[in-house]
C-alpha cells in the first residue's frame, strides 16, 4: 500500500527518506489504493455500540471481507489472549513465525476506495510484535535457579539498565532523581537479557543500591521492569546516608563524595547481613573513587564491581565479569590493603585530570 497518498513532507521540501519514501512524491507515482471496507471490525462496535449508518468497518465476524492485503502482516489480538475463533483462516498471525514480510500483495480484485479508512498504525503493530516476541523469548528461557541469598547483585539503575538521557533527571536535596517514571521502552533491553543471564548463572538476589530506592514508586517501577523481563524481583535496598561531612568540608570532587557515599551504604548492608559470601556492585560510578578515601568499615569496592557505560548500560561482557566476581570472589588480603588503595589514588587523579584538561570541571 505504499504511494497511495502524496507526501506532506516533500511538498515542504524536507522529505528525508526520497526514493524510499512510502508515501508518493509526485502524481506519476500515485498507486490506486485497495478497497479495504469491511476488512477490520469495527472498534466501537466492539466496545458495545456504532452510531455510524454508513461504517466501514465491519460489524461481526460474519461481514467480514477476505482480503490478500495485509493478510498476515499483523498479529491476531484475538490469538494472543487465546480465544481467536477463526483458527487457521484467521487473516492475521498467529505468531511471529507467521508475519509476512510483503505489505504491498495485490488483490486483483479490489477496487479503490481507501482515502476514508484510517491510515496504519505502526506503532501500535510493532508494539503487539513486541509483545508476542516478548512472550516467545519468555517461554523459551532457560529457568532460572532458586535465589541464593548469599550471592547478591547490588544494582544501580541509572546508566547501567536505563541508558543515560533517556528519562530528564532533576537535583533534589543534593540527590540526583527523575523527574518521571520510566516507561518500559526507555530501559535497555539489552542490558535486562544481561541481568537476567547473571542471575539465571548464579542465582544472586538482588539488593537495590541505586537512587531509585529512595521512592517507594521508583522501586515499583523497577519491580514492574524486572518482572516484565522475568527477572526475580528486588530483595532489598541498601540504607541512605547523608554524604560524608569531612569530604563536603575538604570540598572534594562531587563524584568522589556521591561514590563514597554509595560505597558506605553498601558496607553498612553487608555488615547486617553476613551470611552473603559472594557479591557484586554494578554501577555507573568508577568505585575507584571510593577506594580513594576509603575510611575504616567501608569495604574496597574496585575489585568487586563492574563499571558500565552509561550510554550502553550492561552488556555481555559486563554480565561475564559479574558472574566471574560471583562464581569466584576476588580477595585483597590485609597487607594489599594499602596498595589497592594508593592504586585508587592514582586513577582518581588522573581521571580528574583528564577531566580539567577537557574543560568538565
Amino acid at each position: 500500500m505504499k504511494k497511495t497518498k502524496m507526501c506532506e513532507f516533500h511538498k515542504e521540501g524536507r522529505c528525508k527518506y526520497g526514493a524510499d519514501c512510502a508515501f508518493a512524491h509526485t502524481e506519476s507515482e500515485l498507486q490506486q489504493a485497495p478497497d479495504l471496507r469491511k476488512t477490520r471490525l469495527c472498534r466501537a462496535f466492539l466496545q458495545g455500540k456504532c452510531d455510524d449508518s454508513d461504517c466501514k468497518f465491519a460489524h461481526g465476524e460474519e461481514e467480514l471481507r477476505a482480503s490478500n492485503i495485509c493478510f498476515k502482516t499483523a498479529l491476531c489480538t484475538w490469538f494472543e489472549k487465546g480465544n481467536c475463533q477463526s483458527g487457521a483462516q484467521c487473516r492475521f498471525a498467529h505468531g511471529v513465525e507467521e508475519l509476512r514480510d510483503d505489505p504491498d500483495a495485490k488483490d486483483p480484485g479490489l477496487g479503490g476506495l481507501y482515502d476514508f479508512l484510517p491510515p496504519p498504525d505502526p506503532e501500535n503493530d510493532k508494539a503487539t510484535a513486541a509483545k508476542a516476541r516478548k512472550a516467545e523469548q519468555l517461554s523459551t528461557r532457560p529457568k532460572l535457579p532458586p535465589v541464593d541469598r548469599s550471592r547478591v547483585i547490588f544494582l544501580d539503575v541509572d546508566g547501567v539498565l536505563l541508558p543515560a538521557g533517556s528519562v530528564e533527571m532533576i537535583f533534589i536535596d543534593g540527590v540526583m532523581l527523575p523527574v518521571r517514571a520510566a516507561k518500559e521502552a526507555d530501559f535497555n533491553r539489552t542490558a535486562l537479557s544481561n541481568l537476567r543471564a547473571i542471575v539465571q548463572q548464579t542465582g544472586a538476589s538482588i539488593v537495590l543500591s541505586s537512587e531509585w530506592r529512595r521512592k517507594e514508586e521508583m522501586r515499583d517501577n523497577i519491580r514492574r521492569t524486572l518482572q516484565t523481563q522475568d527477572i526475580p524481583g528486588i530483595q532489598d535496598s541498601t540504607p541512605i546516608f547523608q554524604p560524608s561531612a569531612e569530604l563536603v568540608k575538604q570540598r572534594l570532587d562531587q563524584a568522589i563524595i556521591w561514590a563514597e557515599r554509595r560505597a558506605r551504604e553498601i558496607g553498612s548492608w553487608l555488615k547486617q547481613h553476613k551470611d552473603v559470601k559472594a557479591w557484586v556492585a554494578i554501577d555507573d560510578i568508577d568505585f575507584s573513587w571510593a577506594d580513594s578515601v576509603k575510611v575504616s568499615g567501608t569495604p574496597l569496592m574496585k575489585h568487586r564491581s563492574v563499571l558500565t557505560n552509561p550510554k550502553y548500560c550492561i552488556t555481555e561482557k559486563d554480565a561475564e565479569e559479574a558472574v566471574r566476581i560471583l562464581l569466584n570472589p576476588p580477595v585483597i588480603a590485609p597487607g594489599e590493603e594499602a596498595d589497592a588503595i594508593a592504586a585508587a589514588r592514582y586513577l582518581t587523579e588522573e581521571a580528574l585530570a583528564k577531566c580539567a584538561g577537557a574543560g568538565l570541571m
